[in-house]
C-alpha cells in the first residue's frame, strides 16, 4: 500500500476510535488531525492529477543551486525516445 493510503487508514482508524469512544481526544489532538487529515487530502489531488512524493522530490532537487537533477518536459522526452528508435539520428 501507498503511503498515502497508509496515512489515511491510521486516520480513519483514529477517527473511527473517537466516534465509538475507545479513545478520548485533547483538542491539540483534535488540530493535527485536522492537520493531517488536510495534508492527506493535499496528497490525493496531486496523485488524482499524477504528481507522486516522488515526483514532488525531483521537481525540489531539480530546482536547488547547483543541483544535477534536471527535469525533462513530454516534448523533450518523445525527442529521446526517437533519437534512441533512429539509432542516435535526430527525429
Amino acid at each position: 500500500m501507498s503511503d498515502v493510503s497508509n496515512e489515511l487508514l491510521r486516520l480513519y482508524d483514529q477517527y473511527d476510535a473517537w466516534i465509538n469512544g475507545r479513545i478520548t481526544f485533547t483538542v491539540a489532538e483534535a488540530i493535527q488531525f485536522k492537520r493531517d487529515f488536510r495534508k492527506a487530502i493535499a496528497q490525493v489531488g496531486l496523485l488524482e492529477i499524477g504528481l507522486g512524493s516522488a515526483t514532488m522530490d525531483a521537481m525540489v532537487a531539480a530546482s536547488e543551486p547547483g543541483s544535477n537533477v534536471v527535469m525533462l518536459s513530454m516534448r523533450r522526452i518523445d525527442g529521446i525516445v526517437q533519437r534512441a528508435m533512429n539509432e542516435g539520428e535526430p527525429a
